[in-house]
């Protein structure tokens, strides 16, 4: 009968209860079998999976959206349009609508780098025009490829036109020259001396008929009266190019159709404020024609900035090659903070657990989750990209972990306290499978965070999410994994007598008996405080309470002051660096001015918005597809086609990119109407029957038309063998990609309106085109992530609060849980108002986040506060979570606020945003949960708190 009894006992016990037994009889097996699986599975993640961090800036786009989806098709076609236009047997167009190709981003990247060694190499084969060096490299645009470029900024309020500012200038450009010159880094000279950059002092140089002079001659000739004229002449030439600018030539090219301007004039040399009416140039620039960014990069620091004058000059390349190249170096740099980070962790693991083994145990849970976490990234997950951003899950890991061994740590040493003559496995019965609840809780919140935000449709932004998430939960597990059989193994060599440093340095080393507890938790510093702590709340609870209720009112009316930003500008440097003082300074002159104004929107019959390829890799593009209803032959098709783009734009928000410019169709019509009265063309004879206007009859208008645009190599219509596959108009908006949100969202709900209604009335066969553009599509990214931000926001909430009825089987303790977590978030907004940000978009993504990390506190003291048995008072209660759980959340908060000060350092700007925020909403979450839940819940806290869930449970479905 007794058999039969302890076998029914035995049946009733939990699987967590057996697991932990069966770890506690063989902790050292197991703890072997476990970090030999995890060595496997980490060679394999990292070498089958080609484990590679880097910084690749490519992917901040949204994809799978309908403005997405638009603007790849287009851009698509964009890409290879001239080699459609080209070819005559249609296999291009049967690869590009079948297989999946480059990544757009990636490909203009790779056709970028291509041209700039195909110019270098170019300058050296024109070096026969002129005895030595290539001048038509000064030509129109030439100057501007991906050179060096210094922007200069005079210091106070003098002008660079003055002679002191031109002389340092001009000194500056000889020793930078000089240094390129060394090391081989220009191009356009046969004999290996470098070309004159393009700027002001050229352009002097040019005026006073001094090529060959030195920097004091050239300025001995800028007396007063040649300053004047000078100034003049620059002064009357950038008015007449800003009131008469014509975007169809570029800032750069048709400078010879401005009368007043000379033919060294270029709009970099002189500043938007700069014109007759403020003759003063704050900004200018200097284009060094070189192309080794890596060379260049490795002497940047030698490089002529002005320091000690009356200028200041910065250097960057004009496609931004030194920022991605020092964002790679500065990952490696972050690297190295991340294992200071680690270290922080290993020793606030020693100190807390007072245990060398344990914290050993402890940070190889941590350094295995890494490729852990990979490996069902990349063979599950199927996710090969792996963005930069992804590196934050390292200090997110070091901070977290350390709170997974503090719990796990803590529960065992409790429940050894409350059992001292217990063995092994009766502790392990006791201490895991409550460990593993507490755990359970937090990670699960955490990584809910994480993985709620993979809504989003930016791949660098999923994968990041998705990976952090992983990282949390592979931790959770390689804490039952290592740390679990590692507490065994360290209670059983305490038990035994084995007290060496490497196992406890504590200073007891006999075990304690039933009546110890008490003096055990006298003997503990940080006990002791907590208790002090907990007197002082008690008898001030009602002032505490009203206090926190005012701070929490307080919060709330700063944090809804957060505003969106005035642009959508994402830049991964800080103001200060040199690199973005050069981007900075750069949109300062005139020619950056004169792109500003408005943007490019091109509208598309003949594709679908479409996106084939994989989304979560920016590698990746997409297959064109082709829209097989476009049909433009028929005469109604025709007559709406060229009565378009008058319509279009008449509109307000919509208008010419440029003075003269005409739609392919229009011109098409004109040019029939010209040849229908003197007849010159071949084509037109041949192909065109005599038309004179559109409707043309629907058998010839494809064959002419074909015709036309072959003859003006027009590549907005492209035809397969005959048949025409796309036609591609132009227009423009006032809404650039870094206007602020609220007029991006304006200007494109207009254009879709109008579009709506549009397709509505066109004739079958042209009514399914779609307009796009790259700002359009900055604009949905940003809003994509906005949305994501809240919808990941409010999963996270709604996630965290289940979690926390369902520890606490109390809708008060819910309550006060609740109220805790939104104290975190306000407080944290209001902070982060004061320091003034803004919600942008990588703010948003912090924040998504960061409400998973903000309620593990009040979980811990939450699932504590219940969990304390017997019928006891709200006030013992709480002092048992505070005491017990206290010294976990504490050790947390601390590792976790030295990852996150550590990461303070990182130069990458999303690094230290995200630091910031996570130390304020730890900091936060330290105080909601040390004082506002506690007073919460001494005040008002019920003494039985799961009675009513209990009841209703059993009532419901019957006895639990």
């Amino acid at each position: 009968m007794k058999n039969s009894d302890v076998s029914e006992k035995e049946d009733k016990v939990s699987a967590a209860v057996l697991v932990a037994r069966a770890i506690a009889r063989n902790p050292c097996r197991v703890l072997v079998c476990n970090v030999i699986a995890a060595i496997a599975i980490s060679a394999i993640a990292f070498f089958a999976g080609e484990f590679e961090l880097e910084i690749d800036n490519t992917g901040w786009l949204s994809r799978g959206t309908v403005i997405a989806n638009r603007q790849y098709q287009y851009a698509t076609l964009r890409s290879y349009k001239y080699a459609l236009f080209s070819e005559t047997d249609g296999s291009l167009w049967e690869e590009l609508t079948s297989v999946v190709q480059p990544g757009f981003e990636v490909d203009e990247d790779e056709r970028r780098k291509l041209s700039a060694e195909e110019l270098k190499s170019d300058g050296m084969r024109k070096t026969q025009m002129s005895d030595t060096c290539d001048i038509s490299l000064y030509e129109d645009d030439q100057f501007v490829q991906n050179n060096l470029v210094a922007i200069w900024k005079s210091k106070g309020q003098s002008s660079i036109l003055d002679a002191s500012s031109l002389r340092s200038i001009c000194q500056s450009e000889v020793e930078t020259i000089s240094v390129l010159k060394e090391r081989q880094l220009c191009y356009g000279c046969s004999d290996e001396s470098c070309l004159q950059p393009v700027s002001l002092v050229l352009a002097l140089r040019v005026y006073l008929d001094e090529m060959d002079s030195s920097c004091e001659a050239l300025i001995d000739q800028y007396n007063p009266l040649v300053q004047s004229t000078f100034t003049e002449l620059l002064a009357n030439c950038t008015d007449d190019i800003r009131k008469n600018y014509n975007p169809a030539y570029g800032p750069y090219y048709g400078i010879d159709n401005y009368r007043s301007c000379p033919d060294w004039f270029k709009t970099t040399l002189v500043d938007e404020q700069f014109g007759e009416e403020n003759a003063v140039i704050r900004y200018t620039s200097s284009y060094f024609l070189a192309s080794d960014y890596d060379g260049m990069y490795g002497v940047v620091d030698d490089f002529s900035k002005g320091e000690d004058s009356d200028i200041l000059g910065v250097y960057e390349t004009n496609y931004e090659d030194f920022t991605l190249i020092l964002l790679d170096d500065e990952l490696i740099n972050d690297m190295v903070l991340a294992t200071l980070a680690g270290i922080a962790s290993v020793l606030a693991m020693i100190l807390h657990t007072k245990s060398i083994w344990l914290s050993l145990m402890g940070i190889l849970q941590i350094v295995f989750s890494i490729p852990l976490a990979y490996f069902i990234y990349y063979f599950i997950g199927r996710l090969s990209f792996f963005p930069f951003l992804n590196f934050i899950g390292v200090f997110v890991l070091f901070a977290l972990g350390a709170d997974d061994v503090f719990v796990a740590t803590d529960k065992w040493k409790n429940a050894r306290l409350q059992m001292p003559k217990a063995t092994t496995e009766e502790i392990a019965a006791v201490a895991l499978p409550n460990a593993a609840g507490a755990m359970l809780l937090t990670t699960s919140t955490t990584a809910v965070a994480f993985f709620a935000t993979a809504i989003c449709p930016v791949a660098p932004i999923m994968c990041f999410v998705v990976y952090c998430g992983l990282l949390i939960i592979m931790d959770y597990f390689l804490n039952m994994m290592l740390v679990f059989p590692s507490l065994c193994l360290y209670d059983k060599w305490i038990m035994s007598g084995n007290t060496n440093c490497f196992v406890t340095f504590s200073k007891r080393n006999s075990i304690l008996d039933e009546n110890d507890e008490e003096s055990e938790v006298n003997r503990s510093l940080i006990s002791r405080i907590l208790q002090h702590y907990y007197t002082f709340l008690h008898k001030f609870r009602i002032v505490l309470g009203i206090v926190s209720m005012v701070a929490l009112a307080i919060c709330l009316i700063y944090a809804i002051q957060l505003d969106l930003p005035e642009t959508a500008e994402v830049r991964l440097l800080p103001d200060s660096h040199q690199f973005q003082k050069h981007f900075l300074w750069k949109q300062e002159l005139f020619s950056s001015s004169l792109t500003m104004g408005r943007s490019d929107v091109h509208v598309v019959w003949g594709l679908e918005p479409a996106d084939t390829g994989n989304h979560n890799n920016p590698q990746t593009g997409t297959a064109l597809v082709l829209d097989e209803s476009f049909a433009p032959t028929s005469s109604k098709a025709q007559i709406y086609l060229v009565n378009f783009c008058e319509r279009l734009f008449e509109t307000e928000f919509a208008s010419k990119p440029y003075d003269d410019y005409q739609c392919p169709i229009n011109e098409f019509n004109s040019w029939l109407q010209s040849q229908s009265n003197f007849t010159t063309s071949v084509e037109y004879t041949k192909n065109c029957d005599g038309a004179t206007s559109i409707p043309l009859p629907e058998n010839i208008f494809e064959k002419c038309i074909i015709s036309w645009g072959k003859l003006n190599r027009e590549t907005n219509i492209l035809d397969d063998q005959g048949t025409i596959k796309t036609m591609v108009i132009k227009t423009s908006s006032i809404a650039k990609y870094n206007s602020p949100y609220n007029i991006l969202d304006n200007e494109w709900n207009k254009f879709q309106n109008w579009f709506e209604d549009e397709r509505s009335v066109a004739p079958a066969g042209v009514n399914s085109m779609f307009f796009t553009s790259s700002d359009f599509h900055w604009y949905d990214t940003n809003g994509k992530i906005l949305q994501t931000a809240f919808g990941a926001a409010g999963i996270a909430i709604g996630f965290s609060t289940l979690v926390v009825l369902i520890a606490s089987r109390s809708f008060i303790l819910t309550l006060f849980s609740s109220i805790s977590i939104l104290y975190v978030l306000v407080a944290t907004t209001a902070t982060l108002v004061a320091l003034g940000w803004t919600l942008g978009f990588l703010e948003s993504i912090c924040f998504a986040i960061l409400i998973g990390i903000s309620c593990d506190f009040v979980i811990h003291f939450s699932h504590a506060y219940k969990h304390h048995t017997g019928e006891l008072s709200r006030n013992e209660r709480t002092k048992y979570a505070l005491i017990h759980m206290g010294p976990s959340i504490l050790a947390a908060a601390a590792t976790t606020l030295t990852a996150a000060t550590v990461m303070l350092f990182c130069q990458v700007t999303f690094f230290t945003k995200f630091a910031t925020l996570l130390f304020m909403t730890i900091l936060h979450a330290v105080i909601a949960t040390f004082v506002i839940f506690l007073v919460l819940v001494d005040t008002l806290g019920p003494s039985q708190p799961a009675r009513f869930v209990n009841n209703t449970i059993a009532k419901c479905f019957g006895k639990i």
